[in-house]
């Protein structure tokens, strides 16, 4: 119910805000595809509507136009649309080039199919209007505007270096650079003013930066001019994005559309780069506007102790709830920053007389020596005795509120609350106060020194900052903690639970010390460290009322999955057991079970804790959920310099194919922590993976200078320097690598087979002049191929283009293949050749066009290539193709090819060919069905049938597919969710497209077919389509439970049961006899053989109840992956209906 409200509330702010849903479930990234069906289902009955009452529909557009539900780029006049850029719930904004003016443009179109009214093709026009009208060089420029096909559009400044919400990633920004750039802004919003027009809508997402960093405000499409009568919002209406409105917008107040509220949204931008976070920011978007609405912000110096006095009032006076009391301009705003930049008097508030004095003596030293000496010299006489025992005593009570507020924060595990008020209080003291505030202080120094000690262990225990060639140690970590409790003066294992326990309970971070003693227990692997460890947590945490923690550190339930999965479903989500529950989640994986319901109900109940959230990404991460990326940057905005973060981060955006967006985010890493080898090793790879061979050696280079015992950062060292043709210098980086790295671990193989090729090609060296030349001739197709390496290597591609060809001429099978890649590599250098690169290219003329030709046919069957492998693909191999996608687009190689203004210096026709290539590329890419693939198995997991459903039906409307797995899940979660004509539907298909070759297999088909009883109306079919492949393997466990199922579903359960006995005895696996179990006692049954049949799911029952209904993960030796589940939750529902019907019924 919960959940449902919240979709509610989701989908209301889509409605009356105008944004995309993407933008109103970012904090919410997994109900973004339920608030997107619930909204195309609200829209397809406004169509309804409108066809009924077509005096109301809207006129002008054509809601079917081919080039938007074709996928193809829309044909502008005078410009040449390259690319999209990016989409929205409204439309889509497209890179171009104007033709005439060969410049770069953005083009915004609104595509009204799906979500559009008359308000919203208003508003769209609006913002073209508005932002034309405004010619300030901090606003995005808008050139024109016009329609295609009755759509909407217009062309404005492309801005390409991403927006400022991406820069900054939740990591705080130095005060002067965050005053700068408000200064800036408030300068842009200040120039819309003048004209009348507030934005309504600025914040981090909507402030666009140029490659040099330049600040550009955009979206003006919630734009309001504040003289005009007419609005094209609803009155109480609320516009905005929460966590930036002012409290007025998000009461939804009468006359909220003034520039005080773009005031207060400045306000809220400056306290974001100073925090790397906003001022408020909730769990749903109606509590976030009650946070706006009735609460104060917590100060910015409370999140980052480095933020001065005077910026933070600044800030505070921009967030009043009283538009009054806020600065009365943008200009008043930026004039007051200007004033903290130059070091002088703010206006913000009336500085004190002795403020003023300290800052006119900043400012006029000269005259203000003169004036010291002789009132020093008066007032030393008269009042310095007393001045100085004044001073102190002020002092001493200003550190003694510190310590309270630092010892408080210490309680309730507030790090950067409590660090900065143990900061204030030891700047003030200085080392002169008195010994009982000096003792106060110490005491809570060193409580965050172990606690800081404590997260530490635990950070390298969840296995996320660890290097490339490092495993998780438990013996290192059983005895740093150990020596952690030593040393904090809580005692050893040798002294009693009870002893300890008191001193523990005694403690100023009593919650940090029993979290780390919970985690201690999960780290060890010696039986009486972890009992002591529990013992002394249960007595320092006592729990009379739920007994729950109790049961939790029960040293007798912790290897019993059926138990813990009952403390995980029942957890009380009490802040104080926050490093309880994770403690919970870890045991659960160990025995077997899910911990990603309890993840996501603990990260849900405390949003603001790190763990909870950092652990949930990483859950979700293992899982390639795309949500993980959200978590991370959530958990990054808790901790911006954590580096375990950082690091995943890095990897997941990796993962999921976003390749610029990763290389991109370990620059940033690189520049917040340049001493950290982990981050430089890290955007080597990125660079690697990119062909920026030069800066991926520099890369490395440092890396291996920070940590000289790291194999990983020697390996990737010499496989850069190998990639350069640097031979020698390669093998003696890899040499280097293999006497660091273990053996069996997990890179080793690979740094083995490049020491061979450089073996290799150091061989081949000596014939390299006279086999460029073609006085001597490669033994064979395959040493041909290895000369067209090494002449490409040492920048010779005119010669390996040329070999190449001889070797595919050869030898066609040398050219494709999946992770072989040599036709793309012959592309490369072709492309090198063509544009001039290399020592021997030819002079520019019909030699060079014949070189890129020759790329772009390579390059062309490559791509054909790739997407054949994608459609007969696994999940694995998409990931592979993506990932090759995303290189090409980033590969230095291909950049004379590939970037506008180098293709602006070839011909029409060729630069037409090149475009085409590059939008099959974007193509392709775009129709990557992998991520909702992803979520579907997700909810499929969560046992969601209907989300699951409609997630596996987006899969086929992004791509077609011809994955078997993919169409046997529709089919599984149809029935689960009960729709049989859909079921039906899918096995029709599957049998009247005679799918049977490529990844669906005949035995898909069939499987499909025999997941439920009234499939299809002929039986026959599908056992005759599958007759071949499972007689060439009659005797394997699948073939002889499919054959079975064949029967059943045919009326011949006797004839099911021996195969059914010959397949239990095949495999001894336990989800494989689980499957087995299912149809026989389906048989029984319907042989009248209830005995027998009860026997059977008896089995079944005490096999699933181990795993609480959930599916087992971790351990394929189970056997037991989604297809197997998803059929055992069938074929159960399936035999405990027959078996509750009477059986004179059967």
């Amino acid at each position: 119910m919960a959940d449902e409200r919240l979709v509610l509330q989701l989908l209301e702010e889509v409605l009356q805000s105008g944004r995309t849903p993407e933008d109103v479930c970012a904090d919410k990234p997994d109900l973004l595809a339920e608030v997107r069906a619930r909204l195309g289902r609200l829209n397809r009955v406004k169509g309804e509507l409108d066809a009924l009452f077509p005096e109301l529909a809207t006129t002008g557009s054509d809601s079917t136009s081919s080039f938007r539900l074709g996928g193809d780029l829309p044909q502008i006049p005078g410009h040449d649309v390259e690319a999209v850029l990016g989409r929205g719930g409204m439309g889509v904004v497209y890179k171009a080039r104007h033709r005439q003016l060969n410049r770069p443009v953005a083009v915004k179109m609104m595509l009204a199919g799906g979500f559009a009214g008359p308000l919203e093709v208003a508003r769209f026009r609006r913002e073209a209007e508005t932002l034309a009208g405004l010619g300030h060089p901090h606003i995005v420029r808008v050139h024109e505007a016009g329609e295609l096909d009755g759509l909407p559009y217009f062309t404005m400044e492309l801005v390409e270096g991403g927006t400022l919400a991406e820069q900054l990633g939740g990591v705080p920004q130095p005060a002067d650079r965050a005053a700068n750039l408000v200064i800036t802004l408030a300068g842009a919003v200040q120039a819309a003013h003048d004209r009348n027009i507030v934005h309504r809508d600025l914040k981090p997402g909507n402030i666009l930066l140029t490659p040099d960093g330049t600040p550009k405000v955009s979206d003006f499409g919630l734009a309001r001019w504040v003289d005009v009568g007419a609005t094209l919002t609803r009155t109480g209406a609320r516009v905005g994005t929460p966590s930036y409105m002012a409290p007025e917008q998000a009461a939804g107040a009468a006359g909220a559309a003034k520039p005080a509220v773009d005031v207060y949204a400045l306000g809220a931008i400056l306290y974001e780069v100073l925090t790397g976070r906003p001022p408020f920011r909730a769990e749903t978007a109606a509590e976030t506007e009650r946070q706006v609405i009735a609460e104060e912000p917590a100060p910015p110096s409370r999140l980052n102790a480095r933020v001065s006095r005077d910026l933070e009032t600044i800030c505070l006076k921009c967030l009043h709830k009283d538009p009054r009391r806020r600065y009365p301009s943008a200009a008043a705003l930026a004039d007051d920053l200007g004033r903290f930049r130059r070091g002088e008097t703010i206006t913000a508030r009336p500085a004190g007389a002795i403020e003023r004095t300290g800052k006119w003596v900043r400012r006029h030293p000269g005259r203000a020596l003169l004036l010291l000496i002789g009132t020093l010299v008066a007032l030393a006489l008269l009042a310095g005795g007393w001045w100085f025992v004044a001073r102190r005593a002020a002092t001493d009570r200003a550190v003694a509120a510190d310590l309270r507020e630092a010892e408080g924060a210490l309680e309730q595990s507030a790090w950067p609350q409590a660090r900065a008020a143990v900061d204030r209080a030891k700047a003030r003291l200085d080392g002169r106060g008195e010994s009982s505030l000096q003792g106060r202080l110490d005491r809570a120094a060193g409580n965050l020194e172990l606690a800081a000690r404590l997260d530490a262990i635990f950070t390298d225990y969840t296995g996320s900052a660890r290097t490339a060639e490092e495993g998780f140690d438990h013996a290192r970590a059983n005895r740093e903690y150990a020596t952690a409790f030593r040393e904090a003066g809580f005692g050893t294992v040798d002294e009693s639970p009870e002893r300890v326990a008191e001193r523990v309970r005694a403690s100023g971070i009593r919650r940090a010390v029993v979290g780390g003693l919970d985690q201690w227990a999960n780290c060890t692997h010696d039986p009486g460290t972890s009992q002591w460890t529990l013992e002394v947590a249960r007595l320092a945490d006592p729990d009379p009322d739920s007994g729950w923690r109790d049961r939790v550190r029960d040293p007798a339930v912790r290897k019993n999955p059926a138990v813990l999965a009952e403390l995980a479903r029942t957890a009380p989500l009490d802040a104080r057991a926050v490093q309880l529950h994770i403690s919970l989640a870890f045991r659960l994986q160990k025995a077997g079970g899910d911990a990603l319901g309890l993840f996501k109900r603990v990260q849900a109940a405390h949003p603001d804790d790190f763990w909870a959230t950092y652990l949930l990404a990483c859950e979700l991460d293992l899982r390639a959920d795309p949500n993980a990326i959200g978590y991370y940057r959530a958990a990054l905005a808790l901790r911006p310099r954590s580096f375990a973060v950082l690091h995943n981060l890095g990897v997941a955006l990796d993962d999921q194919g976003r390749v610029a967006e990763a290389t991109a985010h370990r620059e940033r890493v690189v520049s917040l922590d340049p001493d950290n080898s982990s981050a430089h090793h890290n955007l080597a790879l990125s660079y690697l993976h990119q062909n920026r061979l030069g800066a991926a050696a520099d890369e490395f280079r440092t890396a291996v200078r920070l940590n000289p015992k790291s194999g990983a950062a020697h390996s990737g060292l010499g496989q850069a320097l190998f990639c350069q043709g640097q031979f020698g210098a390669a093998r003696a980086a890899i040499r280097r690598s293999l006497e660091l790295l273990p053996p069996g671990q997990g890179i080793r193989p690979g740094t083995e087979w490049m020491l061979t090729r450089c073996d290799r090609m150091s061989s081949l060296e000596g014939r390299l002049d006279e086999i460029a030349r073609g006085v001597d001739k490669p033994a064979g197709a395959g040493e041909c191929v290895d000369f067209a390496e090494l002449c490409a290597r040492r920048q010779q591609p005119v010669a390996a283009v040329r070999l190449y060809v001889a070797a595919f001429a050869a030898n066609p099978e040398l050219a494709g293949g999946l992770g072989l890649n040599r036709r793309y590599y012959a592309a490369c250098a072709a492309v090198r050749a063509g544009c001039g690169g290399g020592t021997d290219a030819p002079p520019d003329g019909p030699a060079r066009a014949g070189l890129r030709k020759q790329a772009l046919v390579w390059l062309r069957a490559d791509r054909d290539q790739q997407a054949l492998n994608y459609a007969r693909g696994n999940a694995g191999v998409r990931r592979t193709v993506m990932r090759s996608l995303q290189n090409w687009r980033l590969d230095e190689n291909l950049s004379d090819v590939r970037n506008p203004e180098a293709l602006a210096r070839l011909d029409d026709d060729e630069r037409r060919q090149w475009r085409a290539l590059w939008a099959g590329v974007d193509g392709l890419a775009a129709g990557d069905s992998l991520p909702v693939w992803d979520s579907a198995r997700f909810y499929a997991a969560r046992r969601e049938w209907k989300l699951a459903a409609e997630s596996y039906a987006r899969v086929f409307e992004v791509s077609s597919t011809e994955d078997g797995h993919a169409w046997f899940e529709l089919a599984a979660v149809q029935v689960l969710a009960g729709d049989r004509d859909g079921y039906r539907r899918t096995c029709s298909h599957l049998v009247e497209k005679g799918i049977g070759t490529g990844l669906v297999r005949s035995y898909h088909v069939a499987r499909a077919c025999t997941l439920a009883p009234g499939a299809i109306d002929d039986m026959n079919r599908p056992r005759e389509r599958s007759e071949a492949e499972l007689g060439r393997s009659a005797n394997d466990y699948w073939s002889l439970t499919e054959q079975a199922a064949l029967h059943y579903r045919a009326g011949r359960p006797q004839e099911a049961i021996p195969l059914l006995l010959r397949s239990l005895a095949t495999s001894g696996t336990s989800g494989h006899r689980m499957m087995n179990w299912l149809w026989l006692a389906l048989a029984h049954q319907r042989l009248g053989q209830t005995k027998e049949a009860a026997a059977w799911l008896d089995k079944v029952r005490g096999y699933q109840e181990q795993f609480e209904g959930r599916m087992p993960v971790g351990d394929e030796k189970l056997g037991f992956d989604l297809h197997n589940w998803l059929e055992a939750q069938i074929l159960r529902q399936e035999v405990e209906a027959l078996m509750r019907q009477p059986l004179a019924g059967k």
